[in-house]
C-alpha cells in the first residue's frame, strides 16, 4: 500500500477535520502552517491517536521538524500530553488544565467499549515508558541517523554529514 500524503489545504480546518472520529489515520500526514496556528497541537493529536487507536508504539512513529528548539518543544508537549492522557485514564487529571481538554477530546474519539479504552490506556503507558526512544528530531538529525544506519547500502561514510552526503551522492551519480 502506498502511503497517501495529505496536505493541510486538503482540509478547510485541520483541527476540525481531525476531531471527526473518521479522520483517516493511514498514510503520511504533513502539518505545515505559520507560527502560532496549532501545528504542535495537531501533531500531538495525531501522535496520540496513532498510539491509542492503532496501537503503534513510539518506535513506529516519526516526527520531524525544522529547528532544535521546535524539536525540544514538540518532545516536551508530546510527553506532557501523554502524561495527561495517563492521568485522564486514571481519573486524576486537572479538570482546568489545557492538556486535559485535549486529552479528553482524544479519549472521546475512541470507541467507548472497555477493551478499546484498556488498550488505549496500555498504549499510553507503554509510550511514556519508551518515550526516550521516540523518533522526534530535526530534519538534519533524522537524515544523519538514516545515513548512519544505512551507510553500507548508501555507500557513504558512517559519520557522513547530510549536506556532504547529498553532494557526494550527486557527484557519484554525475560520474557514472
Amino acid at each position: 500500500m502506498t502511503p497517501s500524503l495529505r496536505h493541510p489545504r486538503d482540509f478547510q480546518d485541520f483541527a476540525q477535520a481531525f476531531a471527526d472520529p473518521d479522520f483517516p489515520l493511514d498514510g503520511v500526514h504533513l502539518v505545515a502552517a505559520s507560527a502560532g496556528t496549532g501545528k504542535t497541537w495537531n501533531i500531538g493529536n495525531l501522535y496520540a491517536r496513532l498510539l491509542m487507536a492503532r496501537g503503534l508504539g513510539v518506535e513506529r512513529l516519526l516526527v520531524v521538524t525544522f529547528t532544535e528548539a521546535a524539536t525540544r518543544e514538540l518532545r516536551d508537549r508530546l510527553r506532557r500530553l501523554l502524561g495527561t492522557l495517563q492521568d485522564v485514564f486514571r481519573g486524576q487529571a486537572d479538570p482546568d488544565g489545557r492538556e486535559t481538554a485535549q486529552a479528553n477530546l482524544l479519549v472521546s474519539l475512541l470507541p467507548p467499549d472497555v477493551d478499546t479504552l484498556r488498550r488505549a490506556r496500555q498504549a499510553v503507558e507503554a509510550a511514556l515508558a519508551e518515550f526516550d526512544r521516540a523518533a522526534i528530531s530535526t530534519i538534519h538529525a533524522f537524515c544523519s541517523r538514516a545515513l548512519g544506519r544505512y551507510a553500507f547500502e548508501s555507500g557513504l561514510a558512517f559519520d557522513a554529514d547530510p549536506p556532504d552526503a547529498v553532494r557526494e551522492a550527486q557527484d557519484r551519480k554525475s560520474v557514472v
